[in-house]
């Protein structure tokens, strides 16, 4: 029988705790990197590991972040392609329209103004 160093399972599981603590950050040293290597390591993180959510997100704040840059023009640019997007898909398949639905009626209980 293998003692625990010479099990490779274990070896293998004490790495993945070790890459796992040397790349817990506080605030603090987030912090001081630069814009462009936060991008980055968030950028790379998030593509290996298919996270839509954090693409989407940046795909909503991005019309805000160009309007306070003084990007306007850009930021309505933005609203227009992505509100195409919407209903270029309910053109291609109108059953989306029913998929959708609940958003709908989200968004506008939101905005009883609409």
């Amino acid at each position: 029988m293998h003692g625990p160093s010479r099990d490779p399972h274990r070896r293998a599981l004490e790495r993945g705790n070790a890459c796992l603590a040397a790349q817990t950050t506080s605030f603090e040293e987030l912090d001081r990197l630069s814009s462009q290597e936060l991008h980055d390591r968030a950028y790379r993180y998030a593509e290996r590991h298919v996270d839509v959510g954090f693409f989407w997100n940046l795909i909503e704040l991005m019309p805000a972040a160009e309007e306070i840059e003084g990007q306007s023009q850009q930021a309505a640019a933005d609203v227009v392609h992505w509100g195409q997007q919407v209903l270029d898909a309910v053109k291609r398949d109108p059953k989306l329209v029913d998929a959708l639905r609940p958003a709908y009626i989200d968004y506008l209980q939101k905005h009883p103004d609409a």
